[in-house]
C-alpha cells in the first residue's frame, strides 16, 4: 500500500508540473509550456491501466462523475456571461448549437479555432474519446485492453493520415496527438515489468531519476521546438512519456515536493478555470503582455489566485459532486456506500 501510495503521489506531483506549465503557457509575455498537455495525456493513459487492473466496474459512470460537473457548470456559466456581460469575453458566443456541442464533446471551429465554449475542453473531447476506446476495448477483452485499445486508436490515425477526411470531427479524432494515450499505456507495462528492480533500486538510483526527469521537463521550457504541431506527438508525446517514467516510475522512491502534489490534486480545477483568471487580472487589474517589474507582481497575482479559485473548486465542486453523485448510484444499486 505504501509503494502504491508513493506511486500516487508520484502522478500527482507530474500532474501539478503539468498543470503549472499550462499556467506559464497561457502568460502573454511568456508563452512557453503548451507540452503539459501531451504530459497530461501520457498520465492519462498510464492512470485508465492502473485503476482498471482488477475490474473496470462503473468505469464509464467513474469518469463521467470526475470530469461533467466542473465541465458543465463552467461551460453553463461561461455561457451565461456571453448574454450577462458579453464585452468581458474575447471569445464570446451565444449560438445554441456551439453550447450544446460544448457540453456533449463534440468539436467544432468557432470561428478562429476549434475550441468549445470553455477553451481548454478541446482536450476533454479527446479524453472522453479516449476514454470510449477503452471501454469498448475493455468490455472485449479486459486482460488485452491495452493492445485493443492501440490498435484501435492507431487505426483511427492511420486512416486519417492516408485519406485526409474534410469532415472536422473525423479529422479531430484521427490527430496523432492519440498516440500520446498509448504511450501512458505502455509506461503501465514497463511500471509492472520493473516493479521489483525498482523496489531494489533504493532511494539514491531513485532520486536520480527523479532528478534526471524533472531537469528534462525544465529544459523543455528551454528547447527551440518547431512550430508544427502536427508532431507534437514526437516532439512533445515522446520527451513527456521518457519524463513520466523517470519521475514516476524510476523516482517513485523519493519523497515529493508537497506544494506540487496538492497542484496535482486541484489540477483539473486549475487546468479549466486559470485562462479566467490571468483573462481578470490583465484586463481588469494590470496588464501582463509586457516583463515589467509590476508585471511581473501581476503575474505572481494571476498565478495565486488561480491556484486559490482552483483549491476552492475542487474542495467544493470536484470532491463535493463526485462523493453526492457516486454515494446516489451506490444508492440505488442497493449498496451501503462507494468502496
Amino acid at each position: 500500500m505504501a509503494q502504491s501510495r508513493a506511486q500516487l503521489d508520484q502522478v500527482q506531483f507530474l500532474r501539478g508540473i503539468a498543470a503549472f506549465s499550462i499556467l506559464i503557457a497561457h502568460t502573454p509575455y511568456l508563452q512557453g509550456g503548451h507540452f503539459g498537455v501531451d504530459l497530461f495525456f501520457v498520465i492519462s493513459g498510464f492512470i485508465m491501466m492502473y485503476v482498471t487492473e482488477r475490474s473496470h466496474e462503473n468505469f464509464l459512470l467513474k469518469r463521467a462523475v470526475r470530469i461533467i460537473p466542473l465541465y458543465w457548470l463552467g461551460t453553463l456559466g461561461l455561457y451565461s456571461l456571453t448574454w450577462i456581460a458579453p464585452g468581458l469575453l474575447n471569445t464570446a458566443s451565444t449560438d445554441i448549437t456551439h453550447l450544446l456541442k460544448s457540453l456533449f464533446f463534440i468539436p467544432y471551429f468557432n470561428g478562429t479555432t476549434i475550441e468549445p465554449l470553455l477553451r481548454l475542453g478541446w482536450t476533454l473531447n479527446y479524453e472522453v474519446f479516449f476514454y470510449l476506446v477503452f471501454f469498448i476495448s475493455m468490455s472485449f477483452n479486459h486482460r488485452y485492453r491495452a493492445a485493443v485499445t492501440t490498435a484501435l486508436l492507431l487505426s483511427f490515425v492511420l486512416v486519417g493520415q492516408l485519406i485526409q477526411p474534410e469532415h472536422l470531427v473525423a479529422q479531430f479524432y484521427s490527430n496523432p496527438i492519440l498516440l500520446e494515450f498509448v504511450y501512458g499505456m505502455l509506461a503501465f507495462y514497463v511500471f509492472r515489468a520493473t516493479q521489483s528492480r525498482r523496489e531494489s533500486m533504493g532511494h539514491g538510483g531513485a532520486r536520480v531519476c527523479a532528478v534526471l526527469g524533472t531537469g528534462l521537463y525544465i529544459a523543455m521550457f528551454f528547447i527551440p521546438w518547431p512550430e508544427d504541431y502536427s508532431i507534437r506527438y514526437l516532439m512533445w508525446g515522446l520527451p513527456s512519456l521518457l519524463v513520466f517514467m523517470l519521475v514516476a516510475i524510476g523516482g517513485s522512491n523519493v519523497k515529493t515536493l508537497g506544494f506540487f502534489v496538492l497542484l496535482g490534486n486541484v489540477s483539473y480545477s486549475l487546468y479549466l478555470l486559470h485562462p479566467y483568471v490571468i483573462h481578470l487580472i490583465d484586463r481588469k487589474i494590470h496588464s501582463i503582455s509586457e516583463p515589467g517589474a509590476m508585471t511581473f507582481l501581476a503575474t505572481f497575482a494571476a498565478y495565486a489566485l488561480s491556484i486559490v479559485v482552483a483549491y476552492i473548486s475542487w474542495r467544493l465542486i470536484e470532491q463535493q459532486s463526485q462523493r453526492y453523485l457516486m454515494s446516489k448510484w451506490y444508492r440505488y444499486q442497493g449498496k451501503p456506500s462507494a468502496p
